[in-house]
């Protein structure tokens, strides 16, 4: 079988292709076009102007490789997906019931906890490892600390969440004790 690719056409090339769109025709097959599934960059280009279900996503990238990128993914149907997977874990998110003055209060008081232990440390992981230590040892002294047992992920969280400027007096405590 052989392909036409511009030029004369002859009588044994049965297959017309269509660089612009990835699809060829088949003389035998008369009206029909068969799609490759291949995202050209003709594609690309004429989605991210005309095509008003991809423009809205094309505002925040700053590159065009970026834009190229998101315009594939939409074509290609990715982008769809993610956004509707993305809306549906909105969706089973529970409702925050106001303001949590008890969560915010016990998360300071370890947080206070886990930097005047960083002081004497000077590594999270050591303290990480001393919270837990405690929590399983030794309860009653944890309890000065914090009324519940805490993941290692959630106390994690909460050294994540202390402020920057805090961590770095903390930090230099350190280097000062250790002088």
């Amino acid at each position: 079988m052989h392909v036409y690719l511009g030029g004369p056409h002859l009588d044994s090339q049965l297959i017309s292709w269509d660089p612009a769109r990835a699809s060829f025709r088949c003389e035998r097959c008369k009206g029909r076009v068969f799609d490759t599934g291949e995202i050209t960059a003709d594609q690309i280009a004429l989605a991210q102007m005309f095509d008003s279900g991809v423009q809205p996503f094309l505002v925040g990238p700053r590159t065009a490789a970026e834009r190229d990128e998101i315009t594939r993914r939409y074509l290609s149907g990715e982008l769809s997906s993610a956004v509707l997977q993305a809306s549906r874990k909105v969706a089973r998110r529970r409702r925050v019931k106001g303001a949590r003055p008890t969560v915010e209060h016990r998360r300071a008081r370890v947080q206070e906890w886990l930097l005047e232990r960083f002081v004497v440390h000077g590594v999270f992981e050591r303290v990480l490892e001393e919270a837990l230590l405690l929590q399983r040892e030794a309860p009653q002294e944890w309890e000065q600390v914090c009324d519940v047992q805490r993941a290692a992920s959630t106390l994690r969280r909460d050294w994540q969440q202390i402020d920057d400027e805090r961590v770095e007096r903390a930090k230099r405590a350190h280097t000062q004790r250790g002088s």
